[in-house]
């Protein structure tokens, strides 16, 4: 389960927030998997990887590998 703390009420993050809680409400299994994705200009190539968030504070959000 992901603890959400003082999240901010910008738009990403309480739609964030609101995809969540349909997730919880909906009894998905593994919600707190996400795909963390970064883009290389210098190589052109894409990396990203699946980790398990664990913390939401403000606009931080809080992962393990």
């Amino acid at each position: 389960m992901i603890e959400l703390n003082n999240i901010s009420n910008e738009t990403p993050y309480r739609i964030f927030k609101e995809k969540y809680e349909d997730s919880l409400n909906a009894n998905q299994k593994i919600i707190e998997a996400i795909c963390i994705s970064s883009f290389s200009s210098d190589e052109n190539e894409v990396n990203a990887r699946f980790v398990n968030l664990k913390f939401v504070k403000d606009k931080e959000f809080i992962f393990f590998f």
